[in-house]
């Protein structure tokens, strides 16, 4: 594993800064907030942002969180749309929100929680390259997701056309199917990706991958509901901010958060020695948004993503993006600069 220790000092003093001068506010009466969730219960790699909502909020502000899980990003971005669930956490729909703007529904993205990590795999005994791939199939999670917009950023960046795209949500799900022969090039987490290179030493191999990278997962809400809750939107990002800076700059600490909030206690057997190396392999190549995206990532995500639009060129950002709640708060807490030591794709740290 390489080092991360060059900017822990720096990600732990200003998170530390940033704890100075909140007070607890328990006694306020806090609307609940209700929480989409695009992807399973306990997901491994999403333990620190469940503790926000389901735990820290509670403790320190007294507000309460119910969290729903839902199937794909589409139904869980239905639930906030109907007014069903307040915030969506999952995959930027920006082909959506433009769709949405025209019919008078605003939804904005107001926080990044983390970039994408995927990685390029493939059956070696059929691909050792991207060149090899052209002419074939390759699965990702669904339709808009941050998988699919690596699939065309392939294609621009290495001159290929793939034959199909097969949409497998899941990257575990995806996983399995590469073990069974179901399929043989998808872009997997990082977790999937390690499992599958040591279920199966010597049969599958990681392709580079260098393009324009984009969000992953944000935070999005109905635009009246952020305005109305400003307080309580720029509490949910701080102590986000926080939480992301804290598990980056030391990643044993999401051992300390599964044993005080008893998270995964359901965790298979055969993934209990991935928990940790997932957190030791996915901060020191910045999986975690340490300053939640802001107006730079958003300009790249409508770059990386605009094969959703119809709209492609004079894209206003304040159409997709509510920025005023995370600059507030990145003015209290400060921003985070980082050099990471890895390109995602490129290799799994040991």
């Amino acid at each position: 594993m390489r080092k991360i220790s060059r900017f822990v000092l720096s990600v732990l003093l200003i998170g530390l800064v940033g704890c100075v001068g909140a007070l607890a506010d328990t006694d306020r009466n806090w609307p609940t907030v209700r929480v989409a969730h695009s992807d399973i219960a306990g997901a491994l790699d999403y333990v620190d942002f469940d503790v926000i909502f389901e735990s820290i909020l509670t403790e320190k502000y007294g507000i309460p969180a119910i969290p729903f899980y839902f199937k794909s990003d589409d139904l869980a971005m239905q639930a906030v749309v109907t007014g069903q669930c307040d915030i969506y956490v999952g995959a930027p729909k920006y082909g959506l929100i433009e769709s949405l703007n025209k019919e008078g529904v605003n939804i904005r993205s107001f926080m990044q929680t983390c970039v994408l990590t995927y990685i390029p795999v493939v059956n070696e005994s059929k691909y050792q390259s991207w060149e090899d791939l052209n002419g074939h199939s390759i699965a990702v999670h669904s339709r808009g997701s941050g998988t699919e917009a690596q699939t065309v950023s392939a294609e621009k960046l290495y001159g290929i056309e793939f034959s199909e795209i097969l949409y497998i949500p899941g990257t575990e799900v995806r996983g399995i199917a590469m073990l069974n022969g179901q399929i043989d090039a998808s872009f997997l987490g990082i977790f999937t990706a390690r499992w599958l290179l040591e279920e199966a030493p010597g049969r599958f191999l990681l392709l580079p991958f260098q393009g324009i990278t984009g969000s992953d997962d944000v935070l999005m809400a109905r635009l009246e509901w952020i305005e109305e809750n400003d307080e309580l939107v720029h509490l949910i990002i701080r102590e986000a901010l926080l939480m992301f800076r804290k598990v980056t700059a030391d990643p044993f600490y999401v051992l300390d958060l599964r044993e005080r909030y008893n998270l995964l206690p359901d965790l298979p057997s055969e993934m209990e020695g991935e928990f940790l190396p997932f957190w030791t392999t996915a901060a020191p190549i910045g999986y975690r948004s340490l300053n939640g995206g802001g107006e730079a990532a958003a300009a790249l995500d409508l770059d990386f993503y605009s094969h959703q639009l119809e709209q492609k060129e004079n894209l206003e950002l304040e159409d997709f993006w509510y920025l005023t709640a995370l600059d507030a708060v990145l003015d209290e807490i400060g921003r985070v600069h980082v050099i990471y030591d890895t390109i995602p794709g490129e290799t799994l740290p040991d």
